[in-house]
Parts: structure tokens; sequence; C-alpha cells
């Protein structure tokens, strides 16, 4: 099994902040290619899924338009399986800035661990789902342009019946004890709270 792929997504609507989170810089790098940079010590790819190609004009990334547009993460979602040469794909959104290596390669290593492929491994914070920081297998993608084209936008709408991993909380806590890797970029308060820590 090849887990060789991850996939920052970029292409979402900023609905509570005055501007596009993609022009977004940590330490002088947009916020997309802060996080691919981190991705790219583990992963032997990294894309960025965004319709504003020309924001990242001399990226090395492989930068990618929405297959399908305005579905949300869903839609990048199939997006990325469409393009994922392994059998899965690794997702994040620039808007969740603390990659957390360690803890990516610990959902890597219980898909090795699995007796059979999986549908994917998701990690669950308060008793909800967490959509992003997960990997998803590529045989999903088909599934996902019916959801669309029912007019659901939501990632739990492609879990039901899915051999799904769920990692527990108090796993994700061992490795991430402030849930940061779970943090994303809403409002803007939660601008200010980026903006307030040094160690990005």
């Amino acid at each position: 099994m090849h887990i060789n792929t991850a996939f920052v997504l970029a292409g979402g609507k900023s609905k509570r902040i005055p501007f596009d989170k993609q022009t977004i810089r940590i330490n002088e790098k947009l916020i997309a290619v802060h996080a691919a940079d981190i991705l790219s010590g583990i992963f032997n790819d990294v894309l960025i899924i965004s319709n504003t190609k020309s924001l990242y004009q001399g990226c090395r990334y492989t930068v990618i338009p929405d297959k399908i547009d305005d579905c949300g993460p869903l839609g990048g979602l199939y997006t990325a399986l469409c393009n994922t040469p392994g059998e899965y794909a690794y997702i994040t959104g620039c808007d969740m800035p603390f990659i957390n290596v360690k803890y990516i390669e610990y959902l890597q290593e219980q898909l090795h661990k699995a007796a059979k492929p999986v549908d994917g491994i998701l990690t669950t914070t308060n008793g909800l789902v967490e959509p992003l920081n997960a990997f998803y297998h590529k045989r999903l993608g088909p599934l996902i342009p019916p959801i669309l084209s029912s007019g659901k936008r939501r990632m739990v709408d492609l879990y039901e019946g899915k051999d799904l991993i769920y990692v527990p909380e108090d796993i994700l806590k061992e490795f991430d004890p402030d849930y940061l890797m779970f943090f994303n970029l809403n409002t803007m308060e939660d601008y200010r709270n980026l903006l307030s820590r040094h160690h990005l």
C-alpha cells in the first residue's frame, strides 16, 4: 500500500472573514504553501486544490482547480481522489495551519496495520467526526458526484455504510492535547488567535 499524496484544500469561501483566507501568510509564505511545506516532509507528493491558481505563481507545488465548483470540502475531496495515484489521499484545509506530523504518521500506521484496505481513517472530537486531517481511499471518489447531485454537501453524507476507522479522542490527546490540529480559521477572532501564536 502506497500512501504518497497529500492535498491541501484551498478552494473554499471565506464567509466570516472579510478577505480570502488563501492570502494569509505564515513566515512570509501563503498559508496553503506553509501547510504543503510541512507535509512534503512525510509525503512524496503534495498538491494544492484552488480555483485561484494565479495566487500561487512561482510555487513549487502543483495547483489544481476543483472538478466541481462550489461544493465545499466534499467537492475538494472528490478532486483529490480523482488526482491521487495511490490507494489513499491525505486531506487537510489551508485554514488548518497546525500540522502535526507525528499524528499523521500514526494515522498512516493504523492504515498499514488494518487487515484489509479500509475506506479511510478519521478522528473524533467532542463526539463529532473531523472530516479533514484524514485519509480517504480512492474508491470513494465515484460515490461523491451522486451525493453532490442530490444537493447534499456535508462530508458526513459520504460516511454511511463505509468501512472507516474512527480514532478516539483520547488517542488524539496523546499527540495533540490542545487539539491544535483541528483549529481552523473561520472568524476574525480565529485569525487574531493565529497571529498571537509565535511557534508557527
